[in-house]
């Protein structure tokens, strides 16, 4: 997915395999970088495992998986290849 965020909110969401737009509310389970420090920040989650950026510190992979609460399911946050245009 290419995600494109224009003062803090996500804007477009395109399929990268088919250059497809994601249509809104779907798109909206798509998170900025600013977005992903607010859940990091604000949880309460059973489990959350979070792994930086080295150089820019960012949030490359975001793991959240409710343990005492499995039937709940999880989800998986991934990052790469961030730019400024």
């Amino acid at each position: 997915m290419r995600i494109i965020v224009r003062a803090d909110t996500v804007a477009s969401v395109t399929r990268q395999s088919d250059s497809s737009s994601v249509p809104f509310p779907i798109s909206t389970y798509y998170l900025s970088v600013d977005s992903l420090f607010g859940v990091i920040r604000s949880s309460t989650l059973d489990s959350l495992v979070v792994k930086y950026n080295d150089t820019y510190g960012y949030p490359e992979s975001l793991d959240i998986s409710p343990q005492l609460h499995p039937v709940d399911g999880g989800v998986l946050y991934r990052t790469s290849n961030l730019h400024i245009p």
